[in-house]
C-alpha cells in the first residue's frame, strides 16, 4: 500500500471506524469523546489531500486526485467537521446522541470515498454506502411519520439512482473493458474526434438520470422538502454537502458527459425546470426551513442546468458557494427566526417602484457588460445564461436598495458583486483546469435554445417577484397562493404513486410531535 493511499484513505476509513463503534459509548462521556473523533478526523481528511495535490494528480492504487477531488474534499471535511461539533451542544442531553455522530461518520465516510475514488464500481458502491447511512439519520426520530415517509421516499429515489448507476457501470466496462476514470477519460478523449458510441450515449444518459435522482430534482424533490423531522445539523449536512453528490458526480464524468447531447439536454431541461419551480415555490414559504429547502431545490436545479449547457466551472464554483452558505444558514436558522422583525418601513408607491427597477435594469446591464470587459467569462451558451442570471440577481439586488435610498451606496455594492463574481468564475476555471472539459462537442445549436429559453423564464420569475412585492394583495396573487404553496400538488401526486409511503400518510393528517420546533 503506498503512502499516498493511506494518508488519503486514513480520513474515510478512521470515519467509518467511529461510525461503527458499539452503542454503549452512548454514555455522555462516551459520546462526547465519540464527537471530538469524528470531528478531528473530519477536519484532517482536506489537510492530506491539499499536500498530496502537488505530488500526484493520478493515483496508481485506485485513487483520482486532481483539483475538483481536492477542493470537494477539503469542502465535505469543513462542513462535517463544522456539523459534528455542532452536534455536540445541540444534542446535548438527547439520549440518541451517539446515534446521530455515528451515521454522520459513517455518511461523511462514504461521501469521502465516493470523492476520492479512480474507479466507477467504487464511486457507485460509496454513492449506495451513503444513501443507506443517510436512513439512518433521515429516521433519527422513528416515532414521526413524517420522518418516515420522508425516509421512504427517499429510499425509492436512491435505489433507484443507484440502479442507473450500475447499469451505466456495465455499459462502459463493456466498451472500455475497465472501470478506471483513467482509462475512461483516456478513450473519452478519442471519442471527442471519432464520436461517442451508442453505448456510451446510454451510459452518459443513465448516469444524467441518476445524479438528477440523487440532486432530488422534479418530480422527485418532494422528500427533500419534507426533510423538517431531523436535528438542525442532519438538515445542514444534508442541504450543504449530501445533496451535492449528483453534481459532483456529473462534474467527474464530464469528459465523458459532454460528448452526448440527450444527457446534456436532460440535465438542463429537467434541472431549468426544477429551478424555476423551486424559486416560486420559494415565495409562498413562511417558516425559515421551509424556505431553505425550497432554496435547495432551485440551486441543485440551476447547478444541474449550468451543467447541461457545458458550464461545468460555473457549477463548481456554485457548488462550493451553495455548501457553505446553506450549512451557515442552516445552523443559525433558530437565532435568525428569533431575531427577525417585520419592516416597519412602508413601500414605495407601485410606479415609483416600478421607474426604480426600470433604472435597476439598465444599471445592471452595463455593471455585467463592464465586469465582463474586465473579467472576461466564456462564451457559448453557458456564457449567456451565466450573464444573464448575473444580471438578473444584480435587478435584485439594485431594486431593494433604490427602494430605501437614493444613494450610490447601491451602484457600489452591486458592482462589487459584478467583479467579484466575474473573478471567482476565472479563477474556478483555472483551479478546475483539465478535470473537466472546456465546452461539450454536443449540438450547441440545441444547447443556444435551452439557454434562450430559460433566461426568458428567470426573467419572467424576476419580473413576478417584483410585481408579488409591490402588490402582495393583488388578485391574481391570491388566486395563485393556494396552489403554489403547495407546489401545485406534484408531491401528493407522487406520494399517491408510491405504494411504501401510504399506510403512513394517514396518520399525519392528526400527528403533532412534541415540540416540532425543537429539531426541525
Amino acid at each position: 500500500m503506498s503512502e499516498s493511499y493511506f494518508i488519503l484513505w486514513s480520513g474515510p476509513l478512521l470515519l467509518a471506524a467511529v461510525g461503527m463503534l458499539p452503542p454503549r459509548l452512548g454514555a455522555p462521556r462516551g459520546v462526547a469523546h465519540l464527537g471530538i473523533a469524528a470531528a478531528l478526523f473530519a477536519a484532517v481528511t482536506p489537510g492530506a489531500a491539499l499536500a498530496l495535490l502537488g505530488v500526484t494528480l493520478i493515483a496508481s492504487d485506485g485513487l483520482y486526485l486532481d483539483p475538483l477531488a481536492a477542493g470537494m474534499t477539503a469542502l465535505v471535511s469543513l462542513v462535517g467537521s463544522v456539523v459534528l461539533a455542532f452536534g455536540r451542544s445541540y444534542l446535548e442531553g438527547e439520549p440518541r446522541q451517539g446515534d446521530f455522530f455515528r451515521g454522520t461518520a459513517l455518511t461523511l465516510a462514504a461521501v469521502l470515498a465516493m470523492i476520492q475514488s479512480g474507479n466507477l464500481l467504487v464511486t457507485g458502491a460509496a454513492w449506495l454506502a451513503t444513501g443507506v447511512s443517510l436512513r439512518r439519520l433521515l429516521t433519527f426520530y422513528p416515532e414521526r411519520p413524517a420522518a418516515q415517509v420522508c425516509a421512504r421516499k427517499n429510499l425509492i429515489v436512491s435505489r433507484l439512482a443507484d440502479l442507473l448507476l450500475l447499469f451505466a457501470a456495465l455499459l462502459v466496462y463493456r466498451e472500455v473493458g475497465s472501470l478506471d476514470y483513467a482509462n475512461l477519460f483516456a478513450r473519452a478523449h478519442v471519442w471527442r474526434s471519432f464520436g461517442l458510441p451508442a453505448d456510451m450515449g446510454w451510459a452518459a444518459a443513465l448516469i444524467a438520470l441518476a445524479a438528477l435522482l440523487k440532486s432530488a430534482q422534479f418530480p422527485t424533490h418532494g422528500w427533500l422538502m419534507e426533510v423538517m423531522e431531523t436535528p438542525t445539523p442532519v438538515s445542514a449536512l444534508l442541504h450543504a454537502g449530501i445533496i451535492n453528490g449528483g453534481g459532483f458526480v456529473i462534474l467527474r464524468l464530464s469528459p465523458l458527459i459532454g460528448q452526448s447531447g440527450t444527457a446534456l439536454a436532460l440535465l438542463a431541461i429537467i434541472g431549468g425546470v426544477t429551478a424555476l419551480f423551486g424559486s416560486v415555490v420559494m415565495l409562498t414559504q413562511t417558516s425559515i426551513k421551509g424556505t431553505l429547502a425550497c432554496s435547495t431545490v432551485a440551486q441543485m436545479g440551476f447547478m444541474m442546468l449550468e451543467c447541461g449547457l457545458g458550464a461545468y466551472s460555473a457549477a463548481g464554483l456554485h457548488l462550493v458557494a451553495h455548501s457553505l452558505y446553506k450549512a451557515h444558514a442552516f445552523l443559525r436558522a433558530g437565532s435568525a427566526a428569533m431575531h427577525s422583525r417585520p419592516s416597519s418601513q412602508a413601500s414605495p408607491r407601485p410606479t415609483q417602484r416600478m421607474a426604480k427597477v426600470g433604472l435597476a435594469v439598465v444599471l445592471s446591464g452595463a455593471l455585467v457588460l463592464a465586469a465582463g470587459v474586465i473579467v472576461p467569462l466564456h462564451g457559448g451558451p453557458s456564457g449567456l445564461l451565466v450573464r444573464a442570471i448575473l444580471m438578473l440577481g444584480l435587478v435584485q439586488l439594485l431594486g431593494a436598495g433604490l427602494d430605501q435610498r437614493m444613494s450610490f451606496a447601491p451602484l457600489i455594492i452591486a458592482s462589487s458583486v459584478a467583479l467579484t463574481y466575474s473573478t471567482m468564475q476565472r479563477l474556478s476555471a483555472s483551479i478546475l483546469g483539465s478535470a473537466v472539459p472546456p465546452l461539450p462537442v454536443a449540438d450547441a445549436s440545441m444547447l443556444t435554445g435551452v439557454a434562450t429559453t430559460f433566461v426568458v423564464a428567470f426573467a419572467a420569475i424576476t419580473a413576478f417577484q417584483i410585481i408579488v412585492a409591490a402588490q402582495p394583495d393583488g388578485p391574481i396573487w391570491r388566486a395563485l397562493h393556494a396552489h403554489v404553496v403547495n407546489g401545485f400538488y406534484v408531491n401528493t401526486l407522487v406520494n399517491r404513486m408510491m405504494p411504501a409511503t401510504r399506510p403512513i400518510l394517514p396518520s399525519l393528517q392528526t400527528h403533532r410531535p412534541n415540540n416540532p420546533g425543537t429539531h426541525a
